[in-house]
């Protein structure tokens, strides 16, 4: 006679008593062992990189100037003083040899400060003789030599340019006005990826993948360009720059780790090496010649 069915929850049926292994709330639960030496062997991560600095845009006349931030390098985001590390990446370069960086995420927001209400800042800001209009524009660039951009004119329209900024005109008597003029403040966002901006399809080439200790060959870049469009030939602008980005990174080809059980195990291979027998006293004497059951004749 069988056994009377149970109904579970969800409408399954089991046999009366029996419970399922490895469920918990109706979930497989697996079984985890804890130690270094269960690491993937590949990994797909996010990395945070957060930056903050004044910038000086110095008294050249018009010219124009560049903050750079690396699209596919979570190594070193900062690409202007090639500083800053994303957090977490040391954690993951110790398990891993090598990385590709399929695309990031940048947020800014920069305000432009009015010398006069900071005090010098460190001797950073001067007076504008006559005028300061600053534009500015963010514009992703394929190669380093996207910060060789001759105007903010020719920046706006690179490919997937955020809009034209403009900040407040600054006189020559800047007042508490200026501070509190809500277009002070730039702020925006952009994603961008290397297979977008090159027009590559597929990033996973040795162009792009790199060992943890290098940077890829084809670095792709966020620029930032800033340009008093009045040409003055005393004003510095001083910004402050908060920069926040995020970078998604697979990490690959995972460094072999020491066994964390083996101190406890012992060596891999052990021998056992027979003992002879001990024979007693009684029994070590020459034996006997058998009996045969041949006679001589």
């Amino acid at each position: 006679m069988s056994k009377p069915i149970k109904h579970n929850k969800k409408g399954k049926s089991s046999p009366k008593g029996k419970r399922s292994p490895n469920r918990k709330n109706g979930k497989i639960v697996t079984l985890r062992v804890p130690g270094n030496g269960f690491d993937t062997d590949a990994e797909r991560v996010t990395l945070k990189f957060t930056d903050q600095y004044l910038a000086v845009q110095g008294a050249s006349g018009g010219a124009i100037s560049s903050l750079l931030y690396g699209i596919n390098t979570p190594r070193q985001p900062n690409r202007t003083s090639n500083t800053g590390v994303c957090q977490g990446w040391g954690s993951m370069t110790a398990k891993y040899g090598k990385y590709v960086c399929h695309g990031s995420t940048i947020k800014w927001r920069i305000v432009k400060h009015v010398p006069a209400q900071y005090g010098s800042l460190g001797g950073l800001g001067n007076f504008a003789t006559n005028s300061a209009l600053v534009h500015a524009v963010c514009y992703p660039a394929s190669s380093m030599a996207g910060s060789s951009i001759a105007s903010v004119r020719n920046a706006a329209v690179q490919k997937y340019a955020a809009p034209r900024y403009e900040w407040a005109k600054e006189g020559n008597s800047p007042s508490s006005a200026d501070e509190l003029n809500p277009r002070i403040l730039w702020q925006g966002s952009m994603a961008m990826t290397p297979s977008k901006i090159d027009g590559e399809p597929s990033i996973r080439m040795p162009s792009y993948e790199a060992a943890v200790g290098s940077d890829p060959s084809l670095i792709s870049l966020y620029a930032f360009v800033f340009q008093d469009v009045l040409s003055d030939v005393t004003y510095e602008g001083v910004f402050m720059v908060e920069v926040n980005l995020t970078y998604d990174v697979t990490f690959y080809e995972r460094i072999a780790q020491v066994d964390a059980l083996r101190a406890e195990m012992g060596p891999p291979l052990r021998m056992s090496v027979p003992q002879k027998k001990q024979v007693p006293k009684e029994e070590s004497k020459t034996p006997a010649v058998s009996k045969s059951s041949w006679s001589l004749l």
